[in-house]
C-alpha cells in the first residue's frame, strides 16, 4: 500500500516538503489562488525549486514584505529560505512553515525561541 501523502498529493507546500536543513528557493511569481474547502483566495507564492507553491499567511507575508517590499512584483527572482517550525493555533501546536531572509539553509529554531520572535515582531496578531 501506499501513504497518505502519495495517495492525495497537495499542490500546496507542506511542513513534511521541507528538508529538515530548510529550503533555499527563488520567488517566481506570487498570484491569488483558490485555496481550501470554502474556496477562499489567498497569495500563492511559487518558486523555481519546487512545483508545489507556498500559501502565505499575514506572518509569512509581512515577514517577506519587510525584506522585498510590499509589492509582490518585487519579490520575483528573490530568494528566501523555508524552514519547518511549529507554531500555536487556536490554542494548539501546529507545524508550519516560515520563511528566512538569509540564503543559506539553516535549522529550525525551537519553536519557543520563535514564537517570541515572532510576538516581538508582530506585537498585535
Amino acid at each position: 500500500m501506499s501513504t497518505r501523502e502519495k495517495l492525495f498529493p497537495s499542490k500546496w507546500l507542506k511542513h513534511t516538503d521541507i528538508p529538515e536543513d530548510g529550503l533555499v528557493a527563488t520567488i517566481t511569481r506570487v498570484d491569488l489562488d483558490t485555496v481550501g474547502d470554502e474556496g477562499e483566495s489567498k497569495p500563492v507564492v511559487s518558486f523555481k525549486e519546487t512545483t508545489k507553491g507556498l500559501v502565505l499567511n499575514v506572518t509569512n507575508f509581512d515577514l517577506i514584505a519587510a525584506w522585498h517590499g510590499e509589492d509582490t512584483d518585487n519579490w520575483v527572482g528573490r530568494r528566501i529560505t523555508l524552514y519547518r517550525t511549529t507554531t500555536t493555533f487556536k490554542g494548539k501546536p501546529v507545524n508550519a512553515i516560515r520563511v528566512v531572509a538569509k540564503q543559506a539553509k539553516m535549522p529550525a529554531p525551537p519553536a519557543e525561541a520563535m514564537a517570541a520572535a515572532e510576538a516581538a515582531l508582530f506585537p498585535d496578531v
